[in-house]
């Protein structure tokens, strides 16, 4: 059931889909048309489940709610078919994979969309995604700093390969038609090579010398390397 909330002066509502709460702003308007929105709410809701109604494929549920089921049409590609969002498309395949894969997995897709709606925009149609699209999206993350120093070139393409899978699960549902372009033709920056392994007296003397940056020096530790000894000293107890 579709409930009520009061934040200043303003009204929302929130409902249950799917076991999962959801809230959409109703606005600064007089109680009885804010129970009037929540009871059409109820309604809706009471259609779908009933199946007396479907949710459009690339609709998520709170726009097709906020329009009282009757949302607004997406904009047409050059066939006359509506073209699908990014942010449609987001919603979509995830609210279909959300059940049946592991959580960190999920929470790694959300991130990877997350980066790609900031680069592209949440109504960016995704049948005009070109391989000028795919480039702009790295060439903004690739300025951005990762762990420990810049984004890793790894990190840019596994975000692109989540869009380039979700795609090809569009295509399979008849949602976007064509190929994803080229992902191998996107020019990512080279990774730095990290320094060679080096003992403990090595880098040391390195650190002393003067002149590494923090992360650099971070760096050189991960590539230490323990003679005999030092690991046995390590493990003694």
């Amino acid at each position: 059931m579709a409930s009520l909330q009061k934040k200043g002066e303003s009204w929302y509502c929130q409902f249950l889909y799917h076991g999962k709460r959801h809230t959409f702003a109703i606005g600064k308007v007089p109680e009885d048309e804010a129970q009037a929105k929540a009871s059409t709410v109820d309604y809706l809701l009471m259609r779908l489940r009933q199946r007396f109604m479907t949710l459009p494929i690339g609709m998520n549920i709170v726009t097709f709610l906020q329009f009282d089921g009757n949302p607004p049409q997406n904009e047409t590609t050059e066939n006359g078919t509506k073209a699908i969002t990014l942010g449609e498309l987001r919603d979509q395949y995830m609210r279909v994979h959300e059940n049946s894969l592991e959580e960190t997995t999920i929470d790694g897709m959300r991130l990877h969309f997350r980066h790609l709606v900031a680069t592209l925009g949440e109504r960016f149609p995704i049948p005009e995604l070109s391989l000028s699209s795919l480039q702009d999206h790295a060439a903004r993350r690739e300025t951005m700093r990762g762990i420990g120093g810049k984004l890793s070139p790894a990190t840019v393409r596994k975000e692109l390969v989540t869009l380039r899978t979700a795609w090809n699960w569009a295509v399979g549902f008849g949602l976007i038609e064509g190929k994803f372009p080229a992902l191998k033709r996107v020019r990512l920056r080279k990774p730095e090579e990290k320094p060679p392994f080096q003992t403990w007296t090595e880098i040391e003397r390195r650190i002393e010398a003067g002149g590494l940056t923090e992360t650099q020096k971070r760096e050189l530790w991960d590539a230490l390397y323990l003679t005999l000894p030092e690991i046995e000293a390590v493990l003694a107890p």
